[in-house]
């Protein structure tokens, strides 16, 4: 149940951030680049929830994979953060 849960989590991060696919346009970049940060940020929070909530090895295996495809998409986000310039 852990493991959907976090996998939910992640596709749904995948499916709700168009600016990951096709950056914006420059008019339309400051709004949707805090908007994508924040929906980015919300598997990182999960993640340390996980690795702090639960420890058993199992769990924290869920965990550590979480963390890792959580830094994965704070990584997209910020060279989303580094075309604006």
């Amino acid at each position: 149940m852990l493991l959907i849960f976090s996998g939910v989590i992640h596709i749904a991060v995948l499916v709700s951030c168009p600016s990951i696919y096709v950056p914006p346009r420059l008019t339309q970049q400051i709004p949707k680049v805090v908007l994508t940060e924040m929906i980015l940020v919300i598997p990182f929070i999960w993640s340390v929830f996980l690795l702090f909530r639960y420890r058993t090895l199992e769990e924290r295996v869920i965990g550590y994979l979480s963390l890792a495809v959580s830094l994965f998409w704070l990584a997209v986000g910020t060279s989303i953060l580094g075309m604006m310039h």
